[in-house]
Formats: C-alpha cells, sequence, structure tokens
C-alpha cells in the first residue's frame, strides 16, 4: 500500500522567516518559497525587537488600501506548523491570507537557495530585483499581529521594519534562537 502524503500548508512569511538560517533553526529545514506580496497590510516594527509585526488595524491611515508587503510562501507540513505556533509570540494570530505571487528577475544566490527566492526576499528593494505583480493568489495563513498588543508596536509608517533592518542582527538572532532550544 503506497503511503499518503502528508497535506501540506501553505503560509505567507514577511520578517525572520525569510532567512534560510531561521528557517533551518526552527524547522530543522529550509521549506519549498514562492515569492508573494500581501496587500492591506503595514509591516511595522516592534519596541526593543529586531522582528516585524504584520498589522491589518491601522486607523485613519489612508494608505492602508494600497499598503502592501513583500514575502514569502512557505509550503510546510502540519508539524511543521505548530514549529511556527510556537516560534510566533502570542501576539500574533495566524489568519487566512490571500497574496499575490510576485514573479522576480534572476538574482544573485544565497547559500541554500537554489532558485534566488530568498535573496529576493531579504534584499530588496535595495538592489532593485525587476518583479511583476501577478493576478494570481494562493490561499495561505499569515501570523497577523493581534491589535490589542498595539502599544507594543512602532506605528510610523514612514519608517516600517525592513529586511536590511534584520539583516543587521541576524547572526545574533540566531545565536539566541539556538540557545533557547
Amino acid at each position: 500500500m503506497a503511503a499518503v502524503a502528508a497535506p501540506m500548508s501553505q503560509v505567507f512569511v514577511y520578517g525572520t522567516l525569510m532567512w534560510p538560517s531561521i528557517l533551518s533553526t526552527v524547522l530543522g529545514r529550509v521549506p519549498k518559497a514562492r515569492a508573494a506580496a500581501l496587500e492591506g497590510v503595514h509591516r511595522l516594527k516592534v519596541k526593543d525587537q529586531v522582528y516585524p509585526a504584520a498589522v491589518d488595524f491601522i486607523r485613519g491611515d489612508t494608505s492602508s488600501a494600497c499598503a502592501m508587503i513583500h514575502g514569502l510562501i512557505l509550503e510546510v507540513h502540519a508539524e511543521e506548523l505548530v514549529l511556527l505556533d510556537d516560534y510566533e509570540d502570542d501576539e500574533y494570530e495566524l489568519k487566512p491570507v490571500h497574496p499575490r505571487l510576485v514573479t522576480t528577475s534572476s538574482v544573485p544566490l544565497l547559500s541554500n537557495d537554489e532558485n534566488g527566492i530568498f535573496s529576493w526576499a531579504t534584499q530588496r528593494p535595495a538592489t532593485g530585483w525587476e518583479e511583476t505583480l501577478s493576478t494570481e493568489t494562493v490561499a495561505a495563513s499569515a501570523y497577523i499581529w493581534r491589535q490589542e498588543h498595539a502599544s507594543k508596536l512602532v506605528l510610523d509608517t514612514s519608517d516600517p521594519w525592513t529586511p536590511e533592518y534584520f539583516g543587521q542582527n541576524e547572526e545574533s538572532f540566531v545565536r539566541r534562537l539556538s540557545i533557547l532550544d
């Protein structure tokens, strides 16, 4: 009798989980990923932290309707989703989302990055990749910041969290994660 493949979940990630080093530490592997963009949310800094929050609740911000963050859609197993839940703080809620796929130009590769997707996610827009936003959406889930924890955020959308901001702290963050395991 043939083994039945376990169902996979699609998870949109937009912060620290775009780095292969973090995925390897949390999941023990780097899953398949696709470039994507999620509309209607802002990516903000969390006070005194190097990781971001995606928020869908900013009031009075006329740009919210066209706010968009770039990230990756990861394909993970059910048991890996449990690991991601453990990794994310209680301030986040796993919500259904429909990110749009992004087609990217060829990019310089990071190690363990066969198609350059992780390089695109962690180094854009600094290097100015050519990219096309697709009309195709994917049913996925994303860890969205809970509104009741808004006091922990830097609500200035003119100074959002960027991959470059985290990239400066990646090594120390991986060391901290390794100690917690």
